[in-house]
């Protein structure tokens, strides 16, 4: 059986912030983070935490690869709803947008 490379590979956008000693700290110490993370693996959305180029980002897979400036800027208020819902306190924290694909290969 051969297959095709391209068949095995699977290109995503990840759309977060980086998650700073300071965030952390306050979703450590958040219930409402930890309750939120139960819920959403279980649902398949909401936020995660990843690791990319030796840095953690907290953020979402985006369904699209193909997005306007408009789109993006609205995934990032909606992603930074979420955190501030759940960690209120990471309101005072300086916050910078990151939006970069992830290859997957199977």
């Amino acid at each position: 059986m051969k297959s095709s490379l391209g068949s095995r590979v699977k290109v995503k956008l990840f759309a977060g912030f980086i998650n700073n000693p300071d965030m952390k700290r306050e979703m450590f110490t958040s219930d409402k983070w930890h309750m939120a993370q139960i819920a959403w693996k279980s649902q398949d959305s909401g936020l995660e935490v990843i690791s990319f180029q030796n840095k953690e980002y907290v953020g979402k897979y985006l369904d699209s690869l193909f997005l306007s400036l408009t789109e993006l800027r609205d995934i990032e208020d909606k992603i930074k709803k979420q955190l501030f819902f759940h960690c209120p306190k990471i309101k005072q924290f300086p916050l910078k947008f990151y939006v970069f694909p992830q290859v997957f290969v199977s």
